[in-house]
């Protein structure tokens, strides 16, 4: 019984790259200064040397990653599809592919050929006529049914001239017309000449070298994409996901990855970002935040890749961040008209928030550019490769290997399996005291954080300290360790002196720590934001360390951390007890009066805020601006709940009054007179003053407001532009239905943004200047896999039955 090939789904990936403006045929070798940064964390088997002697260490691939990696390399190469069939019953064949690969492929080509592989582990293996002794028991069944016109193979062990005539010789006798056989230095040279095959198969920028990249500042943005990952790169599996962000690249120009803790994301976007340096040549600026994005963004350079890890905020939503997005999402929308490209990551439950309080409808890609990680959505091969990857690249010893061998299978298909698990198990830090049974490793998978407490409770002081150090700055701190105030703590609580911590973070690299370079300045890091999740959960429990925490840690970090009281958010690191409540008062007072707000508003409760309000009344009384529409706006809320718990004095919600006042005046908001919340807050003799300024300061004029900014309507999306005008009028309409006047004010409104929409349509071109780097099927040129299920009989083979047959070896 045969059964349906493997469908590999690179065509979709090389769409994104075929058309980028790099050509690897125009590269030169680099220069000795540039080839001398080549090996700073890459990882690799063995000393590199020149480029055409580049070793990419396919050994390590294992025989299933190695059988894609030759379907990818076979396919870019010889520019024709490949169906390669599952591990078992697949015809004594690994693919199969139609015509000669020396000679051009004719569309109307029916002569059926094979692909077979030979992975090997040693890397010093040669191969040799007897390696192919199973192959050739087959090879003659292939030819009678037709099957073998040609026949190449494809091997990771050396192969001499010699032996190459011998192994040619041999199967010609058998019956092939044409035989190829393709070892492990012909495969190298093509995997380094040829960016398409390393973007269709990432992991190949974690196991060579940089010496593809003769630019030196693109060598050092490749370095820091690569140490923001550590050992990872090397073990990535491409899975649906990160083709369905090829194509929200493709469409969009903009990608938002959503997901789990430990789902991906950050991986898949730093192997999107080391694609875009490999072809196209990008700048990859990897920026923090929305004020970042315009910073950097330069309207005469195009080709700009932004990288925005966690953009909504790292373990809980930071709501203030809201509307700092909401300005800038018009600087993204012609950024990308530039050429330029985003990719950002969220949390799914920190994304459900942000959403609530994002224009989304003003920025169509938040919307169809969208692509969400589920682990529960990878594959079964998926799985099972992202768990062989990182078991066969840990440390855990060959006995250990062969222990957990026979539940890998398992594990791997357990629901809670994450690709930051299958790293874990990899690691021997955090199997230390792990019960190997079948019961054990489920307990692993399905309670991560405790498993990962435990880990953080046995390290020895140095290293403990260093997990503190880091949680105290906020989740990184700068390299070199500076002799600050939070160090200063840590020596004082927990008895470890500064010289002792940065050594426990060596030892611990790519373990627990990372040693990154962001932007030109050094940082320690955490391998993995669920160790911060780990550690705030063991500092929950006891307050005195709480207490530490409060005096010791950045302000930053408290602002956007902790909740206190009855407060809830999920995601929040740490819980304040009521005993506490002097010392997060004291450092709140350190804050601006807008951050204040926010925090008492957004993780206090009205215990807090009643007591902490009596004493510092200068939290409501400067830096008093709101954003636009007033519902959306955190610090009008913040008064909103003041008024409605009594804080606010007659003066205070006078003053508030005005500033509502001056926002239907000047930016045309009336939105908020409909909101029960903000009609309380009012009261009957305000919200009346307010409706005579809509009705008498704003509606005969709104057509002239709405002319004075039409000149920078988005001609991608025009009526989007207008979308809190066209509310704000409709509110209007709410406001005065039986008001004549009124509605004959919002009609010459009306007609302002219809009038503008359409002559923005009608000169808008189509899109961009520049679409080279855009998907257009009608030119695509490239070769994709296909599935053509087998129709030969069914043979025993000479492989493994499962992925994780060799690995222990």
């Amino acid at each position: 019984m045969c059964v349906a090939p493997r469908l590999f789904e690179t065509k979709r990936a090389s769409y994104f790259f075929q058309n980028f403006e790099l050509r690897m045929s125009e590269l030169s070798a680099p220069s000795d200064a540039t080839a001398s940064k080549l090996n700073l964390g890459v990882a690799r088997a063995r000393p590199k040397v020149q480029a055409q002697q580049i070793d990419y260490a396919l050994h390590t691939l294992g025989w299933a990653s190695f059988q894609d990696l030759c379907a990818s390399v076979f396919e870019v190469v010889f520019s024709r599809p490949v169906a390669v069939y599952s591990k078992t019953h697949d015809g004594g064949r690994d693919g199969s592919f139609k015509g000669f690969v020396n000679w051009p492929l004719d569309p109307n080509e029916t002569r059926d050929s094979t692909l077979q592989t030979k992975h090997v582990s040693r890397p010093d293996t040669s191969l040799t006529l007897a390696h192919l002794a199973e192959e050739r028991k087959k090879v003659q069944s292939l030819v009678q049914m037709g099957r073998a016109h040609s026949y190449v193979v494809m091997t990771n062990a050396t192969v001499t001239a010699t032996e190459a005539r011998k192994i040619e010789d041999a199967f010609i006798s058998d019956g092939v017309l044409e035989f190829s056989i393709l070892g492990r230095d012909w495969i190298n040279k093509k995997i380094h000449e040829n960016a398409k095959i390393r973007a269709t198969v990432p992991r190949l920028y974690g196991l060579g070298d940089l010496s593809w990249i003769v630019d030196e500042r693109a060598i050092a943005q490749a370095m820091e994409v690569l140490g923001s990952l550590g050992n990872d790169m090397r073990c990535y599996v491409r899975t649906k996901a990160h083709l369905k962000s090829v194509d929200a690249l493709l469409k969009h120009g903009f990608v938002l990855l959503i997901g789990e803790p430990a789902a991906g994301k950050s991986t898949i976007a730093a192997n999107l970002a080391m694609a875009a340096i490999d072809i196209s040549g990008c700048d990859v600026v990897r920026v923090t935040g929305p004020s970042d994005i315009v910073k950097h963004w330069n309207p005469h350079e195009k080709d700009r890749f932004f990288w925005v890890d966690d953009a909504f905020g790292s373990t809980q939503y930071n709501q203030d961040s809201a509307d700092q997005w909401n300005k800038v999402l018009p600087t993204m929308a012609a950024a990308l008209k530039c050429g330029n490209r985003f990719v950002l990551t969220s949390r799914d439950y920190i994304w459900r928030r942000a959403r609530q309080d994002l224009k989304v409808e003003s920025f169509k890609p938040l919307l169809e550019g969208r692509v969400v990680i589920y682990t529960e959505e990878l594959t079964k091969s998926e799985k099972e490769r992202i768990l062989y990857n990182h078991i066969k690249f840990g440390d855990q010893p060959p006995f250990r290997r062969l222990q957990m061998k026979p539940q890998l299978e398992s594990i791997a298909a357990l629901p809670n399996f994450k690709p930051e698990i299958a790293r874990r198990l990899g690691n021997s830090l955090f199997t230390r005291d792990l019960d190997w049974t079948p019961d054990g490793l489920k307990k692993f998978v399905d309670a991560p954080r405790q498993f990962l407490g435990d880990v953080i409770r046995q390290l020895d002081p140095a290293a403990r300290a260093a997990v503190a150090l880091i949680f105290l700055n906020g989740g990184r701190v700068a390299s070199p360790i500076a002799d600050d105030k939070s160090v200063r703590m840590i020596e004082t609580t927990l008895g470890v002196s500064r010289p002792a911590i940065k050594p426990a973070m060596e030892h611990l690299n790519n373990t627990l720590f990372l040693h990154i370079v962001e932007s030109g300045q050094t940082y320690w890091t955490y391998k993995h934001p669920t160790i911060s999740d780990a550690y705030a959960e063991l500092i929950s429990a006891q307050p005195e360390l709480i207490d530490i925490y409060l005096r010791g840690a950045k302000l930053t970090s408290i602002l956007q951390e902790v909740v206190y009281g009855t407060k809830t958010i999920k995601g929040a690191k740490l819980r304040v007890p009521r005993k506490l409540y002097g010392v997060l008062a004291s450092r709140l007072q350190e804050a601006q009066p807008r951050a204040q707000r926010l925090f008492l508003l957004t993780r206090t409760d009205s215990e807090f805020r009643k007591k902490y309000l009596k004493l510092n009344t200068q939290a409501l009384s400067y830096e008093i601006g709101f954003g636009n529409p007033l519902v959306r706006d955190v610090q009008s809320q913040f008064f909103v709940c003041a008024g409605r718990e009594g804080l606010l004095s007659k003066a205070d919600h006078r003053h508030i009054v005005e500033q509502f006042k001056h926002e239907i005046i000047n930016f045309g908001d009336v939105t908020f007179l409909l909101d029960d919340d903000y009609i309380e807050f009012l009261g009957p003799k305000a919200l009346s003053e307010l409706m005579e300024t809509a009705r008498l300061d704003l509606a005969p004029r709104y057509a002239e407001f709405v002319s004075g900014f039409a000149g920078e309507c988005d001609e991608d999306d025009p009526e989007s532009f207008f979308d809190d005008n066209v509310q704000a009028l409709e509110a209007l309409e709410a406001l005065f239905p039986d008001d004549s006047e009124i509605v004959g004010h919002v009609q010459a409104a009306h007609a302002v943004i219809d009038e503008t929409v359409n002559e923005v349509k009608e000169r808008s071109t189509q899109s961009d200047d520049d679409d080279s780097w855009r998907y257009d099927g009608e030119h695509y040129s490239g070769a994709s896999y296909r599935s053509t299920p087998s129709t030969t009989p069914s043979f025993s083979l000479n492989r493994p039955h499962s992925i994780f047959d060799d690995i222990d070896k």
